[in-house]
């Protein structure tokens, strides 16, 4: 089995990483004097598994496993590693925004109440009905014949008999008074993306 000269090109910039990888593919093939295979490389050897890990895992990478919940050091044989982002979602850091410029800043709100700043601007419209048909009762008096006779009584007796008709000062003018009332519950809404969860683990050291 060759050494592993093209595994910085998996990684991108590790040839330091791959140059620790190959010194340990070598100690092995020198321990075994040149007989190298699939029988006698033991992929559990704690140094070798240590430098691998170094190469693809190296210290702040995140490790997910979507149904198992065993803590990476078990499960690969390397490395210090703690739960990570519990309860959030990852987001790529960006420089030129300040809600994600700082690698793990956090952030956001599972549920939100609106401000008012925050209502869209609206209206609310309301009408009201009544019925135009009302009377106010007028008292007045009139002379008839010598003026020694006075007949005084209700507007519409008046009219009647009489044919005088006689009005209020404000010819009936009044107000009517509309109420709008609240509406809503107040409460907070779910602010919740589409999501799935998963096991996602930090390597520390």
């Amino acid at each position: 089995m060759g050494r592993v000269d093209k595994a910085k090109t998996f990684v991108g910039d590790t040839a330091a990483k791959a140059s620790e990888v190959n010194t340990v593919f070598d100690d092995i093939y020198n321990e075994f004097n040149g007989s190298v295979d699939e029988y006698n490389l033991n992929l559990d050897r704690p140094e070798l598994k240590a430098a691998l890990g170094d190469l693809f895992y190296p210290v702040g990478s995140i490790y997910t496993n979507a149904n198992d919940s065993t803590n990476p050091a078990t499960l690969l044989g390397f490395g210090t590693w703690e739960r990570f982002g519990k309860g959030r979602v990852i987001v790529s850091q960006d420089d030129t925004d300040t809600d994600f410029d700082t690698a793990e800043k956090t952030g956001g709100e599972k549920t939100h109440t609106l401000t008012d700043a925050e209502i869209p601007s609206h209206n609310h419209s309301g009408s009201a009905s009544t019925d135009g048909n009302h009377s106010h009762e007028t008292i007045g008096s009139r002379s008839f014949g010598n003026g020694n006779t006075r007949y005084s009584g209700g507007g519409a007796d008046l009219i009647g008999n009489a044919g005088t008709q006689f009005r209020t000062d404000t010819n009936g003018s009044h107000s009517h008074t509309i109420s709008i009332g609240n509406t809503g519950g107040d409460s907070a809404h779910n602010n919740l993306q589409p999501y799935i969860t998963a096991y996602i683990w930090k390597r520390t050291a």
